[in-house]
Protein backbone atom coordinates (compact mmCIF):
# COMPACT_ATOMS: atom_id res chain seq x y z
CA UNK A 1 0.00 0.00 0.00
CA UNK A 2 0.86 3.44 -0.80
CA UNK A 3 -1.16 6.56 1.14
CA UNK A 4 -0.18 9.60 -0.25
CA UNK A 5 -0.47 12.75 1.63
CA UNK A 6 -0.69 16.30 0.02
CA UNK A 7 0.37 20.11 1.24
CA UNK A 8 -3.58 20.46 2.07
CA UNK A 9 -4.48 17.09 3.27
CA UNK A 10 -4.39 13.64 2.98
CA UNK A 11 -5.44 12.05 -0.93
CA UNK A 12 -6.17 8.38 -1.07
CA UNK A 13 -5.42 8.28 -4.77
CA UNK A 14 -1.68 8.23 -4.24
CA UNK A 15 -0.77 4.39 -5.91
CA UNK A 16 -4.11 4.15 -7.64
CA UNK A 17 -4.79 7.37 -9.55
CA UNK A 18 -3.73 10.99 -9.94
CA UNK A 19 -1.61 11.98 -12.71
CA UNK A 20 0.13 9.17 -15.19
CA UNK A 21 3.24 8.88 -14.66
CA UNK A 22 6.27 9.50 -16.83
CA UNK A 23 9.19 7.89 -15.41
CA UNK A 24 11.31 5.70 -17.43
CA UNK A 25 9.94 6.88 -20.48
CA UNK A 26 12.52 9.46 -22.68
CA UNK A 27 11.13 12.01 -24.03
CA UNK A 28 12.64 13.82 -26.56
CA UNK A 29 15.04 17.07 -26.60
CA UNK A 30 12.43 19.44 -28.05
CA UNK A 31 10.09 18.10 -25.91
CA UNK A 32 11.94 18.56 -23.11
CA UNK A 33 13.20 22.22 -23.86
CA UNK A 34 9.81 23.26 -24.32
CA UNK A 35 8.68 21.95 -21.22
CA UNK A 36 11.89 24.11 -19.68
CA UNK A 37 10.64 27.36 -21.20
CA UNK A 38 12.89 30.32 -22.29
CA UNK A 39 16.80 30.39 -21.23
CA UNK A 40 17.76 31.75 -17.94
CA UNK A 41 20.80 33.49 -16.34
CA UNK A 42 22.67 30.69 -17.08
CA UNK A 43 22.57 30.76 -21.11
CA UNK A 44 19.49 28.15 -20.39
CA UNK A 45 20.62 25.47 -18.75
CA UNK A 46 17.79 23.82 -17.77
CA UNK A 47 18.75 20.27 -19.55
CA UNK A 48 21.40 17.65 -19.72
CA UNK A 49 22.13 14.12 -18.73
CA UNK A 50 20.64 12.86 -15.37
CA UNK A 51 22.64 10.78 -13.48
CA UNK A 52 20.52 7.77 -11.91
CA UNK A 53 23.12 4.87 -11.11
CA UNK A 54 26.55 5.46 -9.56
CA UNK A 55 28.59 2.34 -9.80
CA UNK A 56 30.94 1.37 -6.80
CA UNK A 57 34.21 1.84 -7.44
CA UNK A 58 33.86 3.72 -10.69
CA UNK A 59 35.09 6.99 -12.78
CA UNK A 60 31.91 8.42 -11.87
CA UNK A 61 32.30 7.83 -7.93
CA UNK A 62 36.26 8.68 -8.01
CA UNK A 63 34.57 12.09 -9.81
CA UNK A 64 31.94 12.67 -6.68
CA UNK A 65 28.92 12.36 -8.54
CA UNK A 66 25.68 11.97 -6.78
CA UNK A 67 22.41 9.36 -8.11
CA UNK A 68 19.50 11.50 -9.00
CA UNK A 69 21.15 14.84 -7.94
CA UNK A 70 23.41 15.70 -10.25
CA UNK A 71 23.01 16.64 -14.18
CA UNK A 72 26.03 16.53 -16.85
CA UNK A 73 25.37 19.58 -18.37
CA UNK A 74 28.47 20.08 -20.32
CA UNK A 75 31.90 18.11 -21.13
CA UNK A 76 35.08 19.76 -22.36
CA UNK A 77 33.21 23.06 -22.54
CA UNK A 78 30.49 21.67 -25.19
CA UNK A 79 26.65 21.64 -24.59
CA UNK A 80 24.83 18.66 -23.93
CA UNK A 81 21.74 20.25 -24.40
CA UNK A 82 20.38 17.29 -26.86
CA UNK A 83 20.50 13.41 -26.95
CA UNK A 84 22.86 12.44 -29.43
CA UNK A 85 25.52 10.01 -29.49
CA UNK A 86 27.91 13.20 -28.93
CA UNK A 87 28.73 12.87 -25.45
CA UNK A 88 29.60 8.91 -26.11
CA UNK A 89 31.89 9.93 -28.89
CA UNK A 90 33.97 12.28 -26.24
CA UNK A 91 33.83 9.56 -23.44
CA UNK A 92 35.41 6.85 -26.30
CA UNK A 93 38.06 9.54 -27.82
CA UNK A 94 39.01 10.42 -23.93
CA UNK A 95 39.52 7.01 -23.32
CA UNK A 96 41.81 6.47 -26.50
CA UNK A 97 44.03 9.28 -25.72
CA UNK A 98 44.17 8.79 -21.81
CA UNK A 99 42.90 11.93 -20.84
CA UNK A 100 39.68 13.38 -18.51
CA UNK A 101 36.93 14.70 -19.15
CA UNK A 102 35.90 18.31 -17.72
CA UNK A 103 32.45 18.16 -16.84
CA UNK A 104 29.82 20.83 -15.84
CA UNK A 105 27.54 19.15 -13.62
CA UNK A 106 24.40 20.97 -12.00
CA UNK A 107 23.15 19.99 -8.38
CA UNK A 108 19.56 20.26 -8.41
CA UNK A 109 19.46 19.93 -4.61
CA UNK A 110 22.16 22.59 -3.78
CA UNK A 111 20.64 24.20 -7.21
CA UNK A 112 24.24 24.81 -7.77
CA UNK A 113 26.64 24.09 -11.00
CA UNK A 114 30.73 22.52 -10.08
CA UNK A 115 32.80 21.54 -12.23
CA UNK A 116 34.65 18.10 -11.99
CA UNK A 117 37.53 15.66 -13.63
CA UNK A 118 35.96 12.54 -14.78
CA UNK A 119 38.25 9.90 -16.32
CA UNK A 120 37.15 7.16 -18.43
CA UNK A 121 38.37 4.18 -17.66
CA UNK A 122 37.43 0.20 -19.43
CA UNK A 123 35.14 -1.61 -17.04
CA UNK A 124 37.82 -4.35 -16.27
CA UNK A 125 40.50 -1.57 -14.80
CA UNK A 126 38.23 -0.66 -12.29
CA UNK A 127 35.78 -3.95 -11.75
CA UNK A 128 32.43 -2.81 -13.15
CA UNK A 129 30.71 -2.30 -16.42
CA UNK A 130 31.61 0.76 -19.29
CA UNK A 131 33.87 3.43 -19.35
CA UNK A 132 31.92 5.34 -16.38
CA UNK A 133 30.47 3.56 -14.60
CA UNK A 134 27.38 5.69 -14.77
CA UNK A 135 23.70 5.00 -15.87
CA UNK A 136 21.97 8.25 -17.48
CA UNK A 137 19.42 9.42 -18.93
CA UNK A 138 18.52 12.79 -20.90
CA UNK A 139 16.42 14.69 -19.06
CA UNK A 140 15.31 18.06 -17.32
CA UNK A 141 16.65 19.54 -13.94
CA UNK A 142 13.51 22.26 -14.34
CA UNK A 143 11.22 20.74 -11.36
CA UNK A 144 13.76 18.40 -10.41
CA UNK A 145 14.25 18.95 -6.60
CA UNK A 146 10.42 18.73 -6.17
CA UNK A 147 9.95 15.16 -7.38
CA UNK A 148 10.86 13.79 -4.25
CA UNK A 149 8.66 11.87 -1.96
CA UNK A 150 8.69 12.37 1.98
CA UNK A 151 8.42 9.23 4.06
CA UNK A 152 5.89 9.89 6.62
CA UNK A 153 4.80 6.65 8.09
CA UNK A 154 6.17 3.25 7.91
CA UNK A 155 3.92 0.28 8.62
CA UNK A 156 5.33 -2.58 11.19
CA UNK A 157 6.59 -5.87 9.19
CA UNK A 158 5.89 -3.97 5.60
CA UNK A 159 8.46 -4.00 3.05
CA UNK A 160 9.23 -0.41 3.53
CA UNK A 161 10.26 -1.22 7.39
CA UNK A 162 12.71 -4.46 6.36
CA UNK A 163 14.43 -2.18 4.04
CA UNK A 164 15.15 0.36 6.93
CA UNK A 165 12.86 3.05 5.58
CA UNK A 166 12.89 5.98 8.08
CA UNK A 167 9.99 8.03 8.76
CA UNK A 168 10.51 11.94 9.10
CA UNK A 169 14.11 11.31 7.31
CA UNK A 170 13.81 9.77 4.26
CA UNK A 171 12.94 10.53 0.94
CA UNK A 172 12.24 8.23 -1.99
CA UNK A 173 13.97 9.15 -5.31
CA UNK A 174 12.88 6.54 -7.59
CA UNK A 175 14.55 3.47 -9.34
CA UNK A 176 17.12 2.72 -11.75
CA UNK A 177 14.98 3.55 -14.46
CA UNK A 178 14.27 7.15 -13.56
CA UNK A 179 12.45 8.97 -11.05
CA UNK A 180 9.38 9.57 -9.09
CA UNK A 181 7.55 12.49 -9.93
CA UNK A 182 4.09 12.06 -7.55
CA UNK A 183 2.93 9.40 -5.05
CA UNK A 184 0.96 7.78 -8.63
CA UNK A 185 4.16 7.13 -10.10
CA UNK A 186 5.40 4.97 -6.70
CA UNK A 187 2.36 3.06 -7.21
CA UNK A 188 3.21 2.65 -10.93
CA UNK A 189 6.33 1.09 -10.23
CA UNK A 190 5.57 -0.65 -7.61
CA UNK A 191 2.75 -2.38 -9.23
CA UNK A 192 4.86 -3.63 -11.95
CA UNK A 193 7.82 -4.88 -9.63
CA UNK A 194 5.19 -7.11 -7.17
CA UNK A 195 6.63 -10.62 -6.46
CA UNK A 196 10.14 -9.64 -7.16
CA UNK A 197 12.56 -9.68 -4.78
CA UNK A 198 15.74 -7.85 -4.38
CA UNK A 199 14.52 -4.21 -6.05
CA UNK A 200 16.72 -1.47 -5.72
CA UNK A 201 15.28 1.74 -4.87
CA UNK A 202 17.24 5.20 -4.08
CA UNK A 203 16.48 6.91 -0.94
CA UNK A 204 17.88 10.16 0.54
CA UNK A 205 18.51 10.52 4.03
CA UNK A 206 18.33 13.77 5.55
CA UNK A 207 20.08 13.30 9.01
CA UNK A 208 23.30 11.31 6.98
CA UNK A 209 23.27 14.13 4.15
CA UNK A 210 23.58 11.12 1.53
CA UNK A 211 22.15 8.80 -0.88
CA UNK A 212 21.48 5.15 -0.73
CA UNK A 213 20.78 1.93 -2.19
CA UNK A 214 17.66 -0.35 -0.62
CA UNK A 215 16.52 -3.34 -1.69
CA UNK A 216 13.16 -4.17 -1.33
CA UNK A 217 11.51 -7.82 -1.04
CA UNK A 218 8.10 -7.51 -2.83
CA UNK A 219 7.95 -11.21 -3.15
CA UNK A 220 4.94 -10.88 -0.29
CA UNK A 221 3.62 -7.66 -0.80
CA UNK A 222 0.57 -7.63 -1.89
CA UNK A 223 -0.71 -4.26 -1.31
CA UNK A 224 2.53 -2.27 -2.00
CA UNK A 225 5.25 -0.58 -0.36
CA UNK A 226 3.47 -0.16 3.79
CA UNK A 227 4.29 3.46 3.85
CA UNK A 228 3.01 7.06 3.45
CA UNK A 229 4.42 9.45 1.42
CA UNK A 230 4.13 12.99 1.17
CA UNK A 231 4.49 15.37 -1.85
CA UNK A 232 4.72 18.91 -2.42
CA UNK A 233 6.20 22.07 -1.57
CA UNK A 234 6.41 21.53 2.13
CA UNK A 235 8.13 18.21 1.88
CA UNK A 236 10.87 19.17 -0.21
CA UNK A 237 14.47 18.17 0.18
CA UNK A 238 16.69 20.58 2.66
CA UNK A 239 18.54 22.81 -0.34
CA UNK A 240 22.87 21.38 0.56
CA UNK A 241 24.80 20.05 -1.79
CA UNK A 242 24.63 15.99 -0.72
CA UNK A 243 28.17 14.32 -0.88
CA UNK A 244 29.50 12.29 -3.68
CA UNK A 245 28.89 9.20 -2.25
CA UNK A 246 26.37 6.09 -2.69
CA UNK A 247 26.04 3.61 -0.45
CA UNK A 248 24.98 0.37 -1.56
CA UNK A 249 23.03 -2.41 -0.55
CA UNK A 250 24.81 -6.07 -0.67
CA UNK A 251 21.98 -8.00 0.28
CA UNK A 252 18.48 -6.79 1.38
CA UNK A 253 19.20 -5.60 5.75
CA UNK A 254 17.52 -7.30 8.09
CA UNK A 255 17.04 -4.22 10.64
CA UNK A 256 16.49 -0.66 9.73
CA UNK A 257 19.18 1.38 8.40
CA UNK A 258 20.58 2.39 10.32
CA UNK A 259 19.34 0.84 13.40
CA UNK A 260 17.46 3.26 15.46
CA UNK A 261 17.06 3.92 18.99
CA UNK A 262 14.14 1.62 20.78
CA UNK A 263 12.40 4.72 21.01
CA UNK A 264 12.60 5.78 17.54
CA UNK A 265 12.24 2.67 16.03
CA UNK A 266 8.67 2.32 18.15
CA UNK A 267 7.53 5.92 17.09
CA UNK A 268 8.82 5.26 13.22
CA UNK A 269 6.15 2.35 13.09
CA UNK A 270 3.08 2.39 12.45
CA UNK A 271 0.69 -0.64 12.32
Amino acid sequence: RVRAAVDRGRSSEGARGGRRATMGVAASAAAIAEAAGPADAHSGLRVGYRVLQVQRGSPGEAAGLVSFFDFLIAANGTRLDEESDLFGRMVAAAVAAGDALTLDVYNSKAAAMRTVQLRPAPGESWGGTGFLGLFIRFDTYVGAHGNVLAVSEVEAGSPAAAAGLRAGEDWLLGGRDGAFDSPAALGEWLRARLGRVGVPLYVYNRERDGVREVLLDLSVATDGLGAVVTHGKLHELPNTHTRGHTEYAVTAPAAPYPPPPPAAAASAAVP
